[in-house]
């Protein structure tokens, strides 16, 4: 008898699936097989002769094939692709599990979860293993700064601005979130972590409508409206869609530190910042049959924001006025109308099923940012405030264009996959920085400061890798070359960052699965990042504290991190992962201070960090599941030119969820997150957290979800900050106390059309019976 090895990917995700229908027939008899967990599967006591294969996987395209059986024949490899035939009738019963992890990738199924994707995007996050996000817009994996991927097209958004887009998504349009640590060679060297979102497309030929709506009221109102419509018809299928959001959000702060005379300034400050957005997108898709697809993505996101500062640093007393301490209140006015513009198209093509494969893909992105700052100041004189006699003005324009071009190529060889891949990426950027200054009645306008910048980054990359699959160990070997060459060019002070660099960055990653609950999966991964222009750009500008200012640093030298990761995961119920980075030249911030005058600026730092990774999903009940997502990461920041250096302790993040079912399709969820108080050598950043609540009701046969939440329950999220070599120290509250209601409304009418199976007599549930009772 003869055994036959193979795995079942999907073509897209190049992911194993698991429970894939596989029956083999020869002659007059047939047996059916189903892959494990991870895809895979033995075929044992075949015969010599050519069989013929039939592979089905619910929402897949079925393949019928033919394969000629030997003795020793070598492993074989099937991608599988999303079904785009037309269904009539199809009834399944039964639904993904919420998390699946497979070689070191963590999968968060959105739609298996009423309160999951009740909420945003962003909100979404928590749910996943090794993800930790902060109100400051701070996203990560395993401690290491995240990179998102939105149906294949990355966004270059990061920060402040990345939580804005992703809380303008509701997470019902959301079919699956991959958190991906170790992203491999076919990924740009900058990208330390991958967190890949795929949107709920249509499946079946028909049309469908989305609408969500969500009102949150904390200090200030904020509103999201959203409406999209996908069809499906034959070949073709499209989405169009728009989005709206309004918000006021408030934040207040409070910082002391060192003023003009002996006396130390307590600055209190209140910021309002208001957000209009909209985004329109069209999504097109073209299925010309089972081995060539092409999609083409667009977008406009127009938005405007105005943010409003006002700051004092007391009020004058005689032991103040003896000393001649500058007291003032300070008024701070940003408007900035932002035009964003976004295109991409991916086109695959396979030759065979169980061979050759090329993906295409064409990117480009185009910003446009007015921005002005007018900022003036009331001080102190005998007798009162008084208007200064000079108001400053700040005209920050922007623009920037993205241009990105990638070929990937994949075949089996041997018994695994190699792929190869060629990328050049293109970033241009360009912005004319003007302060004037005018009387109080802006008659005069003068013009007193001026900057012109020019920012050009050309990056070359090509990787080949090669994996296979040997007994119970998988095997990933990579190798990524580019050629970086960067110029930051300030042509009014004549400072030119001008670098290249051409590198080599190797990937390994093994994984050993001595059964199908268990695996242990290692890895080493070599990255680059390249500072950005924000950084680079040494023009003085407001940075919305009215404490200090921020200044650029044209300098600043690229940072290049090496990582050692081990992670242990059981039946997508447990995960632990240990590792190690080494940071050369990394890329961060530090306040300083200049005469009297305090600033802050980005500079390269050497590090080294030791974090530890926890995920446990535990259901003490049928109805009540508890997820735990904690992290502790160690840095040991190097000493910096003549600051010195304080204390070192680490860091713990603890997210903590309860979800509970009540029965008639209502759920209730009570989650909680933790961030200690840690030390860096330079800042104490203090502990704080906050407390959630959300209730949530589905109707399912009229496509209807309501939600109710309320957000930082105890008023815990209050963030502050402490420099430990110069009197600084800062807190703010910005408005994270919220209630908030939800709806979404699903409809439309998809016609289907093969044969109607149930949850108790379809095939797939016959063979994992047969599987279960080692039959097959």
């Amino acid at each position: 008898m003869i055994s036959l090895k193979l795995e079942v990917r999907d073509s897209l995700m190049h992911i194993g699936l698991p429970m894939v229908t596989i029956k083999a027939s020869l002659e007059d008899s047939s047996k059916v097989f189903l892959t494990d967990n991870n895809g895979r599967l033995e075929m044992q006591g075949l015969k010599s002769g050519i069989y013929k294969f039939e592979i089905s996987y619910v929402g897949y395209e079925k393949i019928d094939t033919s394969l000629n059986v030997v003795p020793n024949s070598k492993p074989l490899i099937l991608y599988i692709h999303p079904s785009s035939n037309t269904l009539n009738e199809v009834h399944v019963v039964g639904s993904k599990p919420l998390l699946q992890m497979q070689r070191g990738r963590f999968t968060l199924n959105i739609q298996q979860s009423p309160l999951a994707k009740s909420g945003s995007l962003w909100e979404s996050l928590k749910y996943a293993p090794s993800v930790i996000t902060t109100e400051s817009g701070g996203l990560t994996v395993k401690g290491q700064s995240a990179t998102v991927y939105l149906d294949g097209r990355r966004l270059t958004l990061s920060g402040d601005e990345l939580m804005t887009y992703l809380k303008n998504i509701p997470a019902g349009n959301i079919e699956k979130v991959e958190v991906i640590a170790h992203p491999g060679s076919s990924f740009s060297s900058d990208i330390k972590t991958l967190i890949n979102i795929t949107t709920d497309h249509i499946k079946y030929e028909g049309v469908r409508g989305t609408f969500n709506s969500g009102f949150a009221y904390g200090r200030h109102p904020r509103i999201n409206e959203s409406v999209s419509f996908d069809v499906k018809k034959k070949f073709f299928s499209s989405q169009l869609g728009y989005s709206l959001t309004h918000s006021k959000i408030e934040t207040n702060s409070l910082t002391i530190r060192d003023g003009n005379s002996s006396l130390p300034w307590s600055v209190n400050q209140s910021s309002y910042y208001k957000q209009n957005s909209n985004r329109i997108y069209t999504n097109l898709g073209f299925d010309f049959n089972n081995n060539s697809q092409l999609s083409i993505y667009a977008e406009a996101a127009p938005s405007s924001n105005v943010q409003n500062v006002f700051g004092n640093n007391g009020m004058p007393t005689d032991e103040r006025i003896i000393l001649r301490d500058s007291i003032f209140k300070a008024f701070y006015q940003t408007d900035n109308d932002i035009e964003s513009y976004s295109l991409n198209g991916i086109y695959q093509l396979k030759w065979d099923s169980t061979k050759q494969s090329v993906k295409i893909q064409l990117a480009y992105l185009s910003n446009k940012r007015a921005g002005v700052t007018n900022r003036y100041n009331e001080t102190f004189r005998t007798g009162g405030f008084v208007l200064e006699s000079l108001r400053y003005e700040d005209v920050l324009p922007q623009q920037l264009s993205i241009l990105t071009s990638e070929i990937q190529y994949r075949r089996p060889i041997g018994k695994g996959e190699w792929a190869f891949g060629v990328r050049y990426s293109k970033t241009e950027l360009e912005n004319q920085n003007q302060s004037f200054s005018s009387g109080n009645n802006f008659k005069e306008r003068n013009l007193i400061a001026f900057d012109n910048n020019k920012y050009r980054e050309v990056n070359y990359g090509a990787f080949t890798s090669y994996e296979l699959q040997i007994g119970k160990i998988f095997y990933q070997l990579g190798l990524r070359i580019e050629d970086n060459k960067v110029l930051a060019n300030n042509l009014t002070l004549n400072l030119q960052n001008d670098y290249k660099l051409f590198t080599l960055f190797p990937d390994l990653l093994l994984q050993w699965s001595p059964n199908e609950k268990n695996s242990l999966v290692a890895y080493y991964k070599k990255e680059l990042m390249r500072p950005d222009y924000y950084q680079l750009n040494p023009y003085t500008r407001f940075s919305g504290n009215s404490s200090a200012e921020f200044r650029g640093n044209s300098s600043i030298k690229p940072q290049l991190d090496h990582t050692i990761d081990i992670t242990w995961s059981n039946n997508r119920n447990i995960s632990l992962s240990v590792g190690m980075q080494i940071s050369k030249n990394l890329i961060s911030t530090i306040m300083l201070k200049d005469e009297s005058n305090y600033y802050e600026k980005y500079d390269n730092f050497n590090a080294r960090s030791y974090y530890l990774s926890a995920y446990y999903s535990i259901n003490p009940l049928k109805f009540w599941k508890i997820q735990f997502n904690g992290q502790a990461l160690y840095i040991d920041v190097k000493a910096y030119a003549d600051v010195p250096k304080s204390k070192l302790s680490p860091a713990g993040n603890l997210n903590l969820i309860n979800s509970v079912s009540l029965g008639n399709n209502w759920n209730y969820e009570l989650s909680g997150l933790y961030s200690s108080t840690i030390f860096d050598g330079y800042y104490q950043h203090f502990d704080y957290g906050n407390v959630n609540m959300a209730l949530v009701k589905e109707w399912k046969k009229p496509g209807i979800i309501v939600s109710a939440s309320i957000s930082d329950i105890l008023k815990t999220g209050a963030m502050q900050d402490n420099a430990m070599y110069l009197l600084y120290n800062s807190g703010q509250y910005n408005d994270s106390r919220f209630f908030r209601l939800g709806l979404k409304w699903s409809f439309g009418k998809q016609s289907i059309k093969a044969k109607s199976f149930n949850d108790k007599s379809n095939d797939i549930k016959k063979a994992q019976e047969r599987l279960n009772n080692g039959k097959i």
